[in-house]
């Protein structure tokens, strides 16, 4: 039958990462599939912004992952596992207010690609999978201390994301969008990234009720 395990840890505490990544790997049984997850939000605007708050927020959302993996990359490379890396549309997008947290997924995302082909050449059968949620009913959306988030579209539930990522992970896919069509938003804004962040811009003053 299967068995599952749960430990509470201070991501933020990244030096005890390593020892933390060998003991879950001990008692599973060895590790196929490490799915790096956890992130802080930190809804604020630059001028809120703090060198600490920042740095909390990559710790958590950039380093963590990163000790995590190369912890247990030597385990993953031997048995032909996956790395599936939780990123956000943000990453691709650059919304209002989400500066210190866009950044720590877009350097998770930058690491990926980096990453799976660094492997590749290497003739790993590891492979990196990238997934960027839109707006998913979780507590990221409801934090204390956070500004009130912009998006206007519909949250979807939790499980909304599972059926994707399995998906992902049958095909081999490296990125995908969930819900899908945030890839078409993404593919408008590449080609002229300064008229689309100007357009966030405006759209962003009409909401908060910004005047001229």
């Amino acid at each position: 039958a299967p068995e599952s395990r749960m430990w509470v840890i201070d991501l933020s505490d990244l030096d005890a990462l390593e020892a933390f990544a060998r003991r879950a790997s001990d008692e599973l049984g060895g590790i196929d599939v490490l799915v790096n997850n956890a992130g802080i939000p930190k809804r604020r605007t630059v001028t809120a912004l703090d060198p600490a708050t920042v740095e909390a927020v990559m710790a958590i959302n950039y380093f963590s992952p990163i000790r995590l993996t190369l912890a247990l990359l030597p385990e993953l490379m031997e048995r032909a596992g996956r790395i599936v890396n939780i990123s956000s549309i943000a990453a691709r997008l650059g919304p209002p207010s989400e500066a210190a947290y866009t950044a720590s997924k877009a350097a998770l995302t930058g690491w990926s690609e980096s990453m799976q082909v660094d492997l590749g050449i290497a003739g790993s059968e590891v492979r990196v999978h990238v997934v960027n949620p839109g707006v998913i009913d979780t507590e990221l959306f409801h934090l204390p201390d956070n500004e009130e988030s912009l998006a206007n579209i519909e949250a979807l539930p939790v499980e909304a994301i599972v059926a994707p990522v399995l998906a992902q992970l049958d095909a081999g896919t490296f990125e995908i969008y969930v819900p899908e069509w945030f890839a078409d938003v993404v593919g408008q804004k590449f080609p002229d990234t300064g008229s689309f962040l100007a357009g966030s811009i405006a759209w962003a003053r009409d909401q908060l009720g910004v005047n001229d």
